[in-house]
């Protein structure tokens, strides 16, 4: 069944043009395109780091964007020049593009990911760390459980309002094959808060005064980045490795 499944993928994988979505004269790729209005959004994903870098990959693998594309991406340093900056400043920006093409020692974005990983650290206060979009303590008129993007404002370059305080335990668990002593040790904090339910770690811990508490839902996209790092760190990085050796990725490894 699992062979199966991943042929269904690589074939609706291989039929999907990225190149419709793509403005030859910006170099970027639309964020969407809205069929009942007949035009294309009115944003671009432009940052080199975010989540759609895999995408960006893909697409010029795929040769349905043109090389070009990747010397496009902004590449926006923080005040201390030491990170490359997100939009929003969330874990997960940074690092869901690293479980598939992990960035090679010494590069901008292998030394960006460490140091926002510190940075991710440093401002627990005494608290588990692991800053990303996430859902939150309080409820829409359905009772689900709201959700939005959570950041560090030193991070990102659209920063966000409030003081809002929420710790998503699937980031940290992201980079489990980054820094996998501190990522242990993170979750153990975890445990002994509560965080753990059915599925694994509930989806966050929010901190935020008049709404703390333990957010207790699972969401499945959420939950596969974490088996991913994990998978990565315990079985050889074999999710990125086997993703990274494609014939179709090979050559664009190299612009890492």
């Amino acid at each position: 069944r699992a062979k199966t499944l991943a042929k269904r993928m690589e074939e609706i994988a291989l039929h999907m043009n990225f190149g419709v979505l793509y403005d030859k004269k910006r170099h970027h790729l639309f964020i969407g395109y809205d069929y009942s209005k007949g035009r294309f959004s009115e944003s671009y994903y432009d940052m080199l780091m975010s989540e759609a870098r895999l995408t960006s990959y893909v697409a010029m693998a795929k040769g349905d964007v043109e090389a070009e594309h990747f010397s496009h991406l902004a590449r926006r340093y923080g005040e201390d020049g030491k990170v490359l900056l997100s939009w929003s400043g969330t874990l997960f920006e940074y690092v869901l593009p690293e479980l598939f093409m992990p960035s090679p020692y010494g590069s901008a974005l292998y030394d960006s990911i460490f140091e926002m990983l510190k940075i991710q650290m440093d401002a627990r206060a005494g608290r588990p760390w692991g800053v990303s979009e996430s859902g939150y303590n309080d409820y829409d008129d359905n009772l689900n459980y709201k959700y939005k993007a959570f950041g560090l404002k030193s991070l990102a370059v659209r920063r966000m309002e409030g003081d809002d305080n929420v710790v998503a335990p699937y980031a940290s668990i992201m980079a489990s094959n980054h820094l996998p002593q501190n990522v242990y040790e993170n979750m153990e904090k975890m445990t002994e808060l509560g965080v753990e339910g059915k599925y694994g770690y509930y989806e966050a811990i929010d901190y935020t005064p008049g709404s703390k508490g333990i957010v207790e839902s699972f969401m499945a996209h959420h939950v596969g980045m974490a088996l991913c790092g994990m998978a990565n760190l315990l079985f050889d990085s074999v999710v990125s490795r086997n993703f990274s050796n494609m014939a179709m990725m090979r050559p664009v490894s190299v612009m890492l």
